[in-house]
């Protein structure tokens, strides 16, 4: 975790919450300097934290900067606006659903791997709360 998220006490605690999340997740700044990343992210990326953390996406990633999915999310970083969007990761070589949500001092991703098996684990899951 980077010096500027240990100082937000909401950030710290968000962040801890989502080390152990079943999703990628995945922090940055507003100049598009990873704050945060938990361990699903770092196989997401295929980076180790330390290759990412207060690195900047474009210097890390510049042959996926004009890609169609982020030139979109950056839009809406620049804009401070929550998205939605499911594309091919080129990280992930499947299918995944990326939303992205602003904070004050930072913006955050969230990244699921879209497949049948998840989808119906998913829908069982809901299946057995309603049972209950």
């Amino acid at each position: 975790m980077s010096t500027a998220a240990i100082i937000d006490p909401f950030a710290k605690e968000l962040f801890a919450s989502m080390e152990d999340s079943d999703c990628a997740f995945a922090a940055i700044d507003y100049n598009y300097n990873f704050l945060y990343i938990n361990k699903l992210a770092e196989k997401f990326y295929g980076k180790k934290r330390d290759e990412l953390l207060n690195k900047n996406v474009r210097v890390l990633f510049p042959e996926l900067w004009e890609f169609g999915p982020f030139k979109n999310g950056r839009k809406a970083v620049a804009a401070k606006q929550a998205f939605q969007m499911e594309y091919d990761s080129p990280f992930a070589k499947k299918w995944v659903q990326l939303t992205g949500k602003p904070y004050d001092n930072f913006y955050t991703y969230t990244y699921r791997v879209i497949d049948f098996k998840s989808h119906l684990r998913d829908q069982l899951r809901n299946e057995m709360k309603k049972r209950k």
